[in-house]
């Protein structure tokens, strides 16, 4: 039995900070997005709503040596590393 999960990943300096799971539904969606978005703005960078907008669409976010990550149970490491690369180039 495979277990679906929306997951909001923490990465401080390339290792595994927190991971905190919602179920893989439309309500569990909207709670990981929530989440996501309530960890960015605690890192009190001066965002408004359009740069908060274009860090949930994308899903990523970086903050000094910290990495945000919404992820599905079944994103694949290339998927990951993907996203990852998208930061630095």
């Amino acid at each position: 039995m495979k277990l679906n999960t929306v997951n909001v990943v923490v990465l401080c300096h390339d290792n595994l900070d927190s991971v905190v799971s919602f179920s893989d539904d439309l309500e569990g969606n909207k709670e990981a997005e929530a989440f996501f978005l309530k960890l960015v703005k605690e890192t009190g960078e001066d965002l408004d709503e359009e740069d908060l907008n274009e860090i949930l669409n994308n899903c990523l976010y970086e903050f000094k040596s910290y990495i945000y990550v919404i992820t599905h149970s079944g994103m694949s490491d290339e998927r990951f590393t993907e996203a990852r690369t998208k930061l630095y180039y």
